[in-house]
């Protein structure tokens, strides 16, 4: 026994057992929380790839804030003062289960902006035949470089390990699924507002929207309609490698919308532009001219030209949903 006892007091010795064992602890525990953080981005991802249709229904949104704050009140109460202006709004047509969640990502985010303690402020209102929703914070706010970027999914500012990336990509499907938008407001250091809009109207058959991408770029071609079919499963989309059967296209399908690459070969995305907008039966037609190029005059030659949108290459899909979300909500103003 005791021959046994001392071979094996050599082995743990040698082979280090005394060290893997007070470390099998730190390293089961650290298993365990990755393991819920592969959970969680799967079912983020479940959420951000679903393309049911929201399961409508009449409800209160004021109700569905207070719901939300009674749930995540815990991790609320120590950071901020919750100031809450709800107004005398309409009972709309939603899927309120989805909408809360929204509610949830924001507020939760809010808090934890929050550094020491500071106030969050919720408010709802309707003008224009649209239920308002803003939330703001006194938190650390968002460099205004990283706007646009934080609907990209797996975009975060957090620390590693805290949140997943994608719960404003969910959040702006779950709008976008209602019909409505989503923009965002933020100062470094003074904080940061959401402001939701959602239709009081009842659904009824949502438009299908004809988009023409035209770039002589197939990667960008497939790009942007990858990002546009994320924001509007419904939509037409087509693309175009050049100016000539750009030309077919627009006399086809007479798109809503159109991407414009400025420099291809051929004929170059001014003239097309400047085509489409003389053109009568396009008149309602809106253009998007995009470049890869920094020279600050194809800027102005855009807008020229008669464009209604300029944006530079690489393309930020924050940056598209933001264009797609203003011309959504002059829509629903018009």
């Amino acid at each position: 026994m005791l021959f046994r006892s001392g071979k094996l007091k050599r082995y743990k010795e040698e082979n280090n057992l005394d060290y893997i064992l007070s470390d099998m602890e730190n390293a089961i525990t650290e298993s365990i929380e990755g393991a819920i953080k592969v959970k969680d981005i799967v079912s983020g991802l479940r959420d951000f790839s679903r393309i049911e249709k929201p399961k409508r229904e009449m409800a209160d949104i004021n109700d569905g804030i207070a719901k939300t704050l009674n749930i995540i009140w815990n991790e609320m109460k120590y950071k901020a003062e919750i100031v809450k202006e709800l107004g005398d709004i309409p009972e709309i047509e939603c899927d309120i289960q989805r909408l809360d969640q929204v509610f949830m990502n924001i507020l939760v985010n809010a808090a934890q902006a929050i550094e020491k303690q500071g106030t969050i402020k919720i408010k709802t209102f309707c003008v224009n035949e649209q239920v308002v929703i803003q939330i703001s914070d006194t938190g650390k706010g968002i460099p205004q470089e990283n706007i646009s970027k934080i609907f990209d999914a797996f975009y975060t500012t957090k620390e590693p390990g805290k949140g997943t990336g994608l719960g404003l990509s969910i959040s702006h499907r779950i709008i976008h699924e209602h019909n409505g938008t989503i923009s965002v407001e933020s100062k470094v250091g003074k904080g940061t507002a959401f402001t939701i809009k959602i239709p009081v109207k009842k659904y009824g058959k949502i438009k299908e929207r004809r988009i023409l991408i035209v770039d002589d770029d197939e990667k960008m071609r497939k790009l942007l309609s990858e990002i546009v079919k994320k924001y509007d499963a419904a939509a037409l989309i087509r693309a175009a490698k050049n100016g000539f059967e750009a030309g077919e296209l627009l006399n086809s399908m007479k798109p809503d919308l159109v991407f414009l690459d400025i420099r291809m070969p051929g004929i170059d995305g001014f003239e097309i532009c400047r085509r489409i907008k003389s053109d009568v039966k396009l008149g309602n037609t809106i253009v998007i001219m995009m470049t890869g190029f920094t020279d600050e005059e194809l800027e102005v030659k855009s807008f020229d030209a008669g464009a209604d949108e300029f944006i530079r290459k690489p393309i930020e899909i924050g940056k598209i949903f933001s264009i797609l979300d203003n011309i959504r909500s002059e829509e629903h103003t018009s």
